[in-house]
C-alpha cells in the first residue's frame, strides 16, 4: 500500500517587505502567522508610501525562505 506524506514547515512566519527604489535591503513592515494579512499589509504600505518593490516571504522551521507574492511599479 501506497502512502502520501505531505510535508508542511512547522511555525510558519510572513513576511511582508517593501523595498524603494534603487534600494538593496528590504523593509519588514509586518510579520504574521497567515498569508493573507500578509498580503495585505504589503499592498497597503505599498500604495501609501514611494516603494519600488514590494513581497511576502513565507518563513519555516528547516526550510529556506520562499516568496509567495510580489509587487512592482
Amino acid at each position: 500500500m501506497t502512502e502520501v506524506h505531505i510535508c508542511r514547515g512547522v511555525n510558519r512566519r510572513f513576511y511582508a517587505q517593501v523595498r524603494m527604489a534603487g534600494a538593496r535591503r528590504w523593509q519588514t513592515v509586518g510579520k504574521h502567522l497567515l498569508a493573507e494579512p500578509a498580503i495585505m499589509r504589503m499592498a497597503k504600505s505599498f500604495a501609501a508610501g514611494r516603494y519600488k518593490r514590494g513581497r511576502v516571504i513565507m518563513t519555516a522551521d528547516y526550510y529556506e525562505p520562499v516568496e509567495i507574492a510580489e509587487m512592482r511599479r
